[in-house]
C-alpha cells in the first residue's frame, strides 16, 4: 500500500491467493474517525503509518515529534478490487497483540458496512480500555463495489508497544473460513 491505498485491480484471489494488507495506511493519531466517504477523508488526513508497525515511527505532517506508545488512533486503507467481484466471495483476517481494536470494512461512500471484527474494547484512557489478543476471520457482505476500506480504530495502554503489529489479509472466502 502506499499513501493509504492498495490497488489490486489485477489481483485474482484464485490464481494468486491471499493479500498481505500491509504498507502505508493513513493514519489519525488521538481520534476515532468514524467511516466517511473515502474522498473526504483523504482530504482531511494526511499521516501515514506503516502496518505492521509501532507508533513509535510514526511522524506527524503537523508535528516533527514521534507518537508515544499509548494512546489511541484509526487507520484507514482503501483497497481498489478487480472487477466484477462480490465483496461476498472474500473475507479478512485481523490480527492485533496486546491492544484494543475494532476493523470494520466500508463501502468507498462509507453507506455500507461489509465485516466486523471486535478485539477488546477500544478507549480513550486506561480505564475505559480492555485490550485482547488473537487472530479472527469475517466474511464481507455483498455490495462493496470495486473500492472498500478497510477502518481499524485501535487502543494501547497495558503494553510498551503500540500499533498493528501483526498483518490483516484479505482473500478468498472459501480459503479464509
Amino acid at each position: 500500500a502506499v499513501d493509504g491505498v492498495l490497488d489490486l485491480s489485477n489481483w485474482n484471489f484464485e490464481t494468486d491467493g491471499l493479500v498481505d494488507l500491509q504498507g502505508e495506511w493513513r493514519f489519525v493519531w488521538e481520534e476515532f474517525v468514524q467511516p466517511m466517504p473515502s474522498n473526504l477523508f483523504r482530504g482531511r488526513y494526511k499521516d501515514t503509518a506503516q502496518v505492521p508497525g509501532r507508533w513509535e515511527h510514526v511522524h506527524s505532517e503537523s508535528s516533527s515529534e514521534r507518537q508515544a506508545q499509548l494512546g489511541y488512533a484509526t487507520y484507514a486503507l482503501e483497497i481498489h478490487l478487480p472487477p466484477n467481484i462480490d465483496s461476498s466471495s472474500l473475507a479478512f483476517s485481523s490480527t492485533i497483540a496486546n491492544c484494543a481494536s475494532t476493523w470494520q470494512l466500508y463501502s468507498a461512500d462509507a453507506a455500507q458496512q461489509l465485516g466486523i471484527l471486535t478485539h477488546g474494547k477500544i478507549g480513550t484512557s486506561l480505564a475505559s480500555t480492555s485490550p485482547q489478543s488473537y487472530e479472527e476471520v469475517s466474511p464481507l457482505a455483498a455490495g462493496g463495489g470495486n473500492t472498500i476500506v478497510l477502518w481499524v480504530q485501535v487502543s494501547n495502554y497495558q503494553d510498551r508497544v503500540g500499533g498493528i503489529q501483526g498483518t490483516p489479509q484479505l482473500g478468498e472466502r472459501t480459503l479464509m473460513l
